[in-house]
Order: structure tokens, then sequence, then C-alpha cells
């Protein structure tokens, strides 16, 4: 099911999401893809991530200030959306970039390399192909185990 509402130009990231992009359709600025349906907005992607950082308590930039200096790293950082709820995310790209998509990990099951980059497979069987070599791919999920591990509640 495809929804596009052009009444609404904003879209609020939940644990259904699975990934963020930019529309190549319906004249959207970004589609969304969800476990049950792909939903389109004008709102453009790096927005919607950081209204879901505000509405957890802090800013994109904030977030990525945060996973620098906690991870221990420069670039590419894993976003913590709401670490509680286990909503994080990663860019494949610049975030400035019109081409990044933004993974949102919550319902990842596995993921394949190849050498045309990697396939993430979610538990609703659906799939989807990113342009990040293994070790990329692999720094960012070492990445988000740590972080995993920071907000973990026992």
């Amino acid at each position: 099911m495809n929804k596009f509402d052009f009444r609404s130009s904003t879209y609020q990231i939940t644990e259904d999401t699975l990934y963020i992009r930019a529309a190549r359709k319906y004249n959207a600025v970004t589609e969304i893809e969800e476990i049950y349906q792909t939903r389109y907005t004008m709102q453009r992607s790096l927005k919607i991530i950081d209204q879901a950082c505000i509405q957890n308590g802090s800013t994109y930039t904030g977030r990525v200030n945060a996973a620098k200096q906690l991870l221990g790293i420069h670039y590419n950082p894993p976003i913590a959306i709401d670490p509680y709820r286990g909503i994080y995310a990663f860019a494949t790209l610049s975030p400035l970039d019109e081409n990044c998509i933004w993974v949102i990990t919550k319902n990842i099951i596995d993921i394949k390399h190849n050498n045309k980059g990697s396939t993430i497979y979610y538990k609703n069987n659906k799939s989807l192909h990113i342009l990040m070599s293994k070790h990329q791919v692999d720094r960012l999920c070492a990445h988000l185990y740590k972080y995993l591990l920071i907000f973990r509640r026992d």
C-alpha cells in the first residue's frame, strides 16, 4: 500500500520504519519504507531525522556530537534516534548528499555482502541494497553495538 498525502508534509519515525531515501516518483521529496507500506512526503530526510531526535531529547547535531565523543569516531556516526526503543540509524553517504539513504536498524535480520555493495534484509522479507563495502558496514555495526551497550538497561 502506497500512501502520499500532499496535505501532510511531515513524517514521524516509528518502530516500523525501515529506511528513508530520496523519492523517485509522485513528485515527492522523500520515500519512507515501513514494514507494511511505503510512504512519500515533501519533508527532506535529514529534517525527518532531526525531528525524530528532537522528539527524543536532542537535535541531530547533538546526537552526532554525542556519538563522536562516546564512540571515539570522527565521521559517519550511527545516530541514537530513540535508544530506549532501540531505534538507531546510519547514513549510507554524507547526510547532505541527495543519494544518502538513512537505514533504521530496528528491523534488520541479516546483511549480505558482495563486490557491488551490501544487501540489508528485514524481518518482513523486504531488502535494501546499499553501496557500502563489507568493511564499512562491519565498522558501523561495531559502533552500533557499542552504542547499544551504552544505552542497555539491565
